[in-house]
């Protein structure tokens, strides 16, 4: 059995080492803080996890990828298929800290 991003074509699966990991869970934390800034409460669960991962999409295909990696703009140099599966998975990133944040203020106590 492969990976998803491996049978579509695109090599964007590293090795989950401390030294990848640590960097990329200081940033979703950031971005999880930069979200807790906005209105999302009355917000509809899907457009809210939509909006919330705008931001790491667009800095990853416009900034991350083409600078820092050397993988051109959007990441096309790994796969045609790499625009669309960094909008996915930083979709689903959206959804679990939507939920976790209207799931973490239900069960506040007074």
């Amino acid at each position: 059995m492969t990976d998803i991003s491996s049978f579509l074509g695109v090599k964007i699966a590293p090795a989950l080492t401390p030294e990848f990991l640590y960097p990329r869970i200081v940033w979703g934390g950031l971005w999880g803080l930069i979200f807790l800034l906005f209105n999302y409460k009355s917000m509809n669960l899907w457009w809210t996890a939509f909006l919330a991962s705008l931001g790491p999409s667009l800095v990853q295909l416009a900034i991350v990828f083409p600078f820092k990696a050397h993988k051109g703009f959007g990441g096309l140099e790994l796969g045609t298929l790499t625009p669309v599966l960094v909008l996915i998975f930083n979709f689903i990133w959206g959804v679990v800290a939507v939920k976790f944040i209207r799931t973490a203020e239900e069960k506040k106590e007074f």
